[in-house]
């Protein structure tokens, strides 16, 4: 899969919504490629008025369900939005896990978030916290990053085309995701 070609591979790109009744007007996706079960995804979103609150929960990617579970033992029903993240942190590659349950929330008509805290491409998995995710990135090799044809570059690209391969998974799967790359991008926190 080519770094050009990743964004037909995304699902659906959004944005937490802040949905108000005067926003209850259906809205098309900002990606025209987006598949039918992101657009209907979308349009419930937009349906949701003052009277209905959607619940979710966040989970790590290695204990999937732990959070999740726990908030249905207290309250009494599955969330309705579940996620994770594509961290490679704790372990390797968890995508693939990642992937499956991701599929099984959306087959319990769960909807699916996920995100990514990316490591620096200058550093190989799993990627450390302090080290890595909110290590600092030099000028000299932030312009590495963003030039093409160089070899940071190249490591950026890999990285991004391997969340790609998942994120195709889940489209192949029909499973429309709120994706949140990059989140907190203006944070002061990450590389």
């Amino acid at each position: 899969m080519q770094f050009k070609g990743l964004m037909k591979y995304i699902p659906l790109c959004l944005s937490l919504l802040f949905i108000t009744p005067s926003t209850a007007q259906t809205f098309k996706p900002v990606n025209k490629d987006a598949s039918p079960e992101a657009e209907r995804l979308l349009e419930y979103l937009y349906e949701i008025d003052d009277d209905h609150t959607l619940a979710g929960q966040h989970n790590y990617n290695h204990e999937m369900n732990r959070y999740t579970e726990k908030a249905q033992e207290i309250g009494g029903r599955l969330p309705a939005i579940w996620g994770t993240d594509f961290i490679w942190s704790g372990q390797q590659d968890p995508g693939q896990k990642i992937v499956e349950e991701a599929i099984r929330k959306h087959k319990a008509g769960v909807i699916v978030t996920l995100m990514w805290h990316a490591g620096r491409p200058m550093d190989d998995p799993p990627f450390r916290w302090s080290e890595s995710i909110q290590g600092e990135v030099t000028d000299e090799e932030w312009t590495e990053i963003t030039t093409p044809g160089t070899p940071l570059h190249a490591r950026w690209r890999d990285q991004v085309d391997q969340i790609a391969y998942y994120l195709k998974q889940l489209r192949d799967a029909n499973v429309p995701v709120l994706w949140r790359p990059y989140h907190e991008m203006n944070g002061v926190w990450f590389w």
